[in-house]
Formats: structure tokens, sequence, C-alpha cells
């Protein structure tokens, strides 16, 4: 008997707790709202700027027909790219032939900072074996 209430004292402590906790919590915490965006449409807002803008860009582009320009393979060393000049967007092919068996390296892809500088923009790794 005496095990009885050692246990459910603490227990009906417990209890009180939790229960004056939740009564003293402000009123505005006891709904939470949740907001579902992932069924909601998204409405773009009507601004005539930026629909000029858009208008201006649609334009550019019906004038401008993009055409695929033929593969001229480009070879440096055991590496052919498939084209000298890429529209944005395009793939970039590369072919790799010849590599000997102790060919260890990496591929450097530059992007132009200005006319005279350009930049590390992506490095391939590549092994012969």
């Amino acid at each position: 008997m005496n095990k009885g209430i050692i246990i459910g004292i603490p227990i009906i402590i417990a209890v009180i707790i939790g229960i004056l906790a939740v009564s003293m919590m402000p009123e505005g915490s006891e709904k939470m709202e949740v907001e579902d965006t992932l069924d909601k449409e998204i409405r773009p807002e009507d601004n005539p700027e930026i629909e000029k803008k858009i208008k201006e860009i649609e334009k550019i582009a019906d004038e401008n027909d993009y055409e695929v320009l033929p593969r001229e393979w480009q070879t440096s060393g055991p590496f052919q790219v498939d084209r000298t000049q890429y529209a944005l967007g395009e793939k970039i092919f590369i072919r790799i032939g010849g590599l000997q068996f102790q060919d260890i390296g990496q591929i450097a892809v530059m992007k132009p900072l200005n006319d005279t500088h350009k930049e590390v923009y992506l490095t391939i790794p590549f092994d012969g074996a």
C-alpha cells in the first residue's frame, strides 16, 4: 500500500502541473492555423510595367527564331566537343578517345567574364583506367 501512494503522488502532481500549464496558456495559441499552399493557385498581380516588359521579351523571342547549329567536333588532345558556341540551355557533349591507362587529370570548363578573361565554371575529373 505504501508503494501505491508513493507512485500515485508524483502522477497526481504531474497531472495538476499539466492542467495548470494548459490553463495559463494565452488564448491565441489554442488554435494553430496552418495554411495549405500546395493546392492554392498562384495569381500574379497585374502590373502594367511588367506586362509591357513581358510583351517586349515575347516580341524579341518571336523575331529571333532559334536554330540548331550543325555539330562541328572540336578536338583538343583526346577530347572532342560538339560545338564552338552554345545557346543558353543547350547540352554540351564531350567525346573521349585515346586515353592511356596512366592518364589522369581534369577537364576545365571555362565561362567568359569579359572579352579578355575567363573563369573556371566546372571541372570534370577523368581517369584512363
